[in-house]
């Protein structure tokens, strides 16, 4: 895959969850959309989406990538620079001759000669502006924009993986909730069922057909029944706040969550679906892994040769000026003084200056980074074989033990709680006409109630089992329904 099929390949990881999104608009604080009535699957991943703390923090790491990118394609400034030379703290040293002579055409000669030194201060200095510019050999700058790319590429494959991960974290606490409602139902149907059995047994005790102590049986049991629903409620209510806890609120708003467990779905073959987790962003991400480990390894290549520094610049002197004095008394013996001044027609000299440097790669050629790009980018061959490893080694055991729950969901639904129910009607029926006593009842009672809470979670490890094998292919098993095969109700309800 290339990488701009990559690329496009990201947002729809996850399309399944665009679907039945269409009827939820969020509202501007998002406050009040999980305040009113029913929750569906959808609508509880969109409030995720848009308020999970862990999005908000990497989606910074995807703006921060894109500006390692925008860093790495500026080129480097230029140098401006002034060099200021022969600046003298005082004037210069004075210099004195003098002659003495006598000859045989003069009888006496004297000459005295002082000529004045450098000025102080700045008048004679140097300077020298200059305007350098470094340029990149080796293909350094392109070979650093790659490696920015891949880095951004990686950013959001990471982001992806977090994204999918909190679809997986909602998906299972939505489950979770579904459960808790249909765990409520079922404690409240027992309920309802102990405490019409109750009725029946204390109006044959009071009939003389039966026990006094038959009624206390079926009084603890009612006792133990309504513990049973209250614990279910306050299931209920904490896998709701759970579940309202996934998008960072403080409690639950919503009534109720809106979904069907009951129905399922064969899962594909297990080759099928290890076909399909080349679009798990956990695997994905490792075709861009590898290319920014090569693109490391481009750049730190790159960085061996050496950066040429052109400079262009401007560089003026000052011109001296000196001064001589001259006095002495000839063999006439008359005496003469004498000053003489030089200046120069131009006050400076000025003159253009060009420099070239290019360091000289003699023993630092950047050989220990080059070595450790390729040791990372060997490294990365072996990661990637070991991340697919792990995901199919994942993959393969919650496919067995999907079909497995599949396999007592069909069981259960089908056959054994049909003769359950139909075995405690009849044991009721005949309790009614005297034929059974009350502990028979009771038996099959809790044995319908001990298929039931069988059944349902059964259902649950089967959605939350679905949910794992999506999370590993990165993609919804049953295209041809709503969000994780949730949203029947719903859909049926828009039907009517």
């Amino acid at each position: 895959m290339d990488t701009k099929s990559r690329a496009s390949a990201i947002p729809v990881i996850f399309q399944l969850v665009i679907v039945g999104l269409v009827s939820f608009t969020p509202t501007a604080g998002g406050q009040e959309a999980e305040e009113t009535g029913a929750l569906s699957l959808a609508q509880a991943l969109v409030l995720a989406l848009e308020r999970h703390p862990d999005l908000a923090a990497h989606s910074w790491d995807v703006r921060a990538a894109e500006a390692r990118t925008i860093q790495a394609r500026l080129r480097p400034n230029p140098d401006l620079s002034l060099e200021i030379e022969e600046i003298r703290w005082g004037r210069g040293p004075k210099s004195t001759s003098r002659t003495t002579a006598f000859g045989s055409d003069e009888v006496f000669r004297f000459e005295a000669e002082t000529e004045n030194g450098a000025h102080s201060g700045f008048s004679e200095s140097e300077f020298t502006i200059a305007l350098s510019q470094l340029i990149e050999l080796g293909g350094k700058r392109s070979k650093r924009i790659r490696f920015a790319e891949r880095d951004k590429q990686l950013a959001a494959w990471d982001y992806e993986a977090v994204r999918a991960g909190v679809l997986s974290h909602v998906a299972k606490a939505f489950v979770r909730v579904l459960m808790a409602q249909e765990g409520l139902v079922l404690t409240e149907e027992t309920f309802a069922l102990t405490t019409r059995v109750s009725e029946t047994i204390d109006a044959r005790v009071e009939a003389g057909q039966v026990s006094p102590l038959e009624s206390a049986r079926a009084g603890v049991e009612l006792a133990a029944s309504r513990i049973e629903r209250d614990r279910a409620r306050r299931l209920l209510d904490a896998a709701r706040a759970g579940l309202a806890a996934s998008w960072g609120s403080s409690r639950a708003y919503f009534d109720r969550a809106v979904g069907r467990l009951d129905e399922v779905t064969p899962i594909p073959a297990l080759d099928d679906l290890e076909s399909w987790i080349s679009t798990n962003p956990d695997i994905a991400r490792w075709a861009d892994e590898m290319d920014q480990r090569d693109a490391a390894v481009a750049l730190q290549e790159a960085n061996r040769a050496p950066d040429l520094t052109i400079a262009l610049g401007f560089r003026t002197v000052g011109l001296p000026s000196n001064s001589q004095s001259a006095f002495g008394i000839g063999s006439d013996g008359i005496f003469g003084l004498s000053r003489t001044r030089t200046r120069s027609t131009q006050g400076r000299d000025n003159t253009f200056v060009l420099e070239f440097s290019l360091p000289l790669p003699l023993f630092h050629r950047n050989q220990g980074a080059i070595l450790e790009a390729k040791h990372l980018a060997s490294k990365a061959l072996d990661q990637q074989r070991a991340t697919r490893l792990r995901v199919l080694s994942r993959l393969s055991q919650r496919y067995y033990l999907v079909s497995a729950d599949y396999e007592e969901v069909m069981a259960l639904k089908t056959d054994v709680l049909t003769r359950a129910a139909a075995s405690f009607d009849k044991a009721n029926e005949a309790y009614r006409q005297g034929a059974f006593g009350y502990l028979d009842v009771l038996d099959a009672q809790r044995t319908l109630f001990g298929l039931r809470v069988q059944y349902l979670d059964a259902l649950g490890r089967y959605h939350q089992g679905v949910n794992d094998l999506e999370r590993l292919v990165g993609r919804g098993l049953f295209p041809d329904r709503n969000v994780y095969g949730l949203l029947s109700e719903e859909k049926d309800n828009e039907q009517e």
